[in-house]
């Protein structure tokens, strides 16, 4: 039960490298602050839809780079422990009791490929959200979902719990694949499901309440540190140089709590299968 949040700590180095994650995402949102006013005039000699097409794919780039590299890095570390290895461990070859232990390598290091690849998950999540909207959109029209005939109502809404309880079993065969349209995959995802039932359902209720955990967290640390009120505080610069001294270590408990989710949510999507099986 608790292994998805322990299990990081686990392996050589990992604090070595959660120090790396945490170094290269501040120093990327650091580089997109300071160009944010050169992108601005950028724009401002955008002359045709072409330029402002390819101005718009750099700001995007450069603005969401922070984001696009954990996201990436997300996905990379997904991966690998889909394909994990294992080792039995026992006191010695007459024990009865033996016990498997996963063997994961956190992914290698490619700042560029992290934030190509967090770049390619949004269009990838994107896509998957096509046909379940689509078909939701055509039966509800502008009708509203109270007043609906419970004839369509009841089959959207299980319509709705089917997506949410496939989309673990999606992410999964993304993850795997690194494709796009992988995501578009149902009937691998209900295989998924299908099979590993039990392991997919009780990573769905972890997942729950990660997701709920967080939400508590988050809540705590803002009334802690005041941060909604502070930043609708802020009226001048002294104000502003005064508010970074709780805004700061604010950000870095979030970006911290952030990238620990970040493992455990891999680990979560990662372990539906077990070892060597898709």
């Amino acid at each position: 039960m608790f292994e998805p949040f322990i299990w990081m700590f686990k392996l050589p180095n990992f604090k070595i490298h959660f120090l790396k994650l945490f170094v290269v995402s501040v120093i990327l949102a650091i580089q997109a602050i300071i160009l944010i006013f050169p992108l601005m005039a950028l724009f401002s000699t955008a002359n045709s839809f072409f330029t402002f097409a390819i101005y718009t794919i750099i700001a995007i780039f450069v603005f969401c780079a922070p984001i696009l590299f954990i996201q990436g890095y997300y996905w990379e570390l997904t991966s690998q422990i889909i394909d994990r290895s294992s080792d039995i461990i026992s006191t010695n070859i007459y024990a009865k009791k033996v016990r498997e232990i996963n063997k994961i390598t956190l992914p290698e290091w490619d700042v560029r490929k992290y934030i190509w690849r967090g770049f390619a998950s949004i269009i990838a999540t994107s896509i998957m959200l096509i046909p379940w909207l689509a078909v939701i959109c055509l039966n509800i029209s502008q009708i509203s979902l109270y007043n609906m005939n419970p004839a369509i109502r009841v089959p959207l809404i299980c319509f709705a719990f089917l997506f949410y309880l496939l989309v673990p079993g999606l992410l999964w065969n993304y993850a795997k694949r690194d494709s796009i349209l992988a995501p578009l995959n149902i009937p691998k995802a209900i295989y998924l499901f299908g099979t590993y039932t039990g392991k997919y359902i009780l990573n769905i209720v972890i997942m729950f309440f990660v997701y709920v955990l967080d939400i508590i967290i988050t809540y705590i640390l803002d009334a802690v540190f005041r941060f909604s009120q502070i930043i609708t505080g802020i009226t001048d610069t002294k104000a502003l140089l005064f508010s970074l001294l709780i805004i700061i270590p604010y950000l870095i408990l979030m970006l911290v709590k952030w990238l620990y989710l970040v493992h455990i949510h891999a680990y979560l999507i990662g372990t539906i299968t077990p070892v060597g099986r898709e």
